[in-house]
């Protein structure tokens, strides 16, 4: 998977690629945005800021 589009759209944040359902912290950051895939590595969320 690239993150090329989303650095394209806002090249201050940090993207994230994680499984979905996998644990996360709950803090809230700005400058990350975070990656839902399953495990073929399809995104199943569209990806947010936070």
């Amino acid at each position: 998977m690239r993150d090329s589009v989303i650095k394209r759209e806002n090249s201050g944040v940090n993207v994230v690629v994680i499984l979905d359902g996998s644990p996360v912290t709950g803090d809230l950051r700005c400058d990350r945005v975070r990656v839902c895939v399953d495990g073929n590595r399809i995104v199943v969320q569209v990806p947010t800021a936070g």
